[in-house]
Order: C-alpha cells, then structure tokens, then sequence
C-alpha cells in the first residue's frame, strides 16, 4: 500500500505515502476528501511525502480538477496542508512549481514531519504561518 491515512488525531490528518498511488488508492484518497467535506468540520492535513514519489501528470491532473470542483467547500473546511519533503532539492522545486497554481487551500512545505506537525497544529490554533 503506497498511501495510508490516519485520522486518530482529527482535527488533524495524516497522509503518509510510499510511493506512486494506485488507481484504486487514488480512489479512495478522494473517498476520503469527500467524507471530510461531509463531515463540515475544519482540519488540517500533514502530508507526509519523505518515501512518496511525485505523482504521475494524469493524478496531478485529476486532483487538480477534484480541487476545483470543491474549491468553496475546501476553502471553508481545509486550513492547510502541510507536505514533509525532507530532500531541500525537490522541496525547493515544489514550492517554486506551487507558487504558479492557485489553490483553496494554505499549504507550506517542511523539511521534517515534526515541523509540519507544529505548522498545522498552529493552523488549527489560528496562527498563520509566514
């Protein structure tokens, strides 16, 4: 499995990926998406990418337009998400590439899981990051 989700902190939620998703685990990530939007209760979202892999264009692609099609409901509900890229190259890149999309959500990239846990913790606490 290249993607498990843990939600035993809610308010707070945990992505961990291992890899490239499946189709059948991409399915059930927006499962999951559309059960929190359900629930309409605020969240953060930590989303551990230290073992994952750039997803492929077509899931980029698919997310993108999941986004947008629930971008009121992610505005309202979703204070941020958080991704852990521990490598500085590849962080570096994916928040130049992030400054070009827009998105209905706050986001921030870190080096460590625990600096992301601060990061959506003080979200949840209503402190924006800089």
């Amino acid at each position: 499995m290249a993607m498990r989700i843990d939600r035993s902190g809610f308010p707070l939620i945990h992505y961990v990926y291992d890899g490239p998703l499946t189709p059948a685990e991409l399915a059930t990530y927006f499962a999951e998406q559309q059960a929190l939007i359900e629930e309409g209760k605020r969240y953060a979202v930590v989303c551990d990418m230290s073992r994952g892999a750039v997803p492929p264009p077509a899931q980029r692609a698919a997310q993108a337009q999941w986004e947008k099609e629930h971008s009121g409901a992610l505005q309202a509900l979703c204070l941020g998400v958080v991704f852990v890229v521990p490598n500085p190259l590849i962080r570096g890149a994916v928040t130049a590439f992030s400054w070009m999309r827009s998105s209905p959500y706050e986001y921030k990239f870190c080096s460590t899981r625990a600096e992301a846990e601060g990061v959506a913790k003080g979200w949840l606490a209503g402190v924006k990051s800089a």
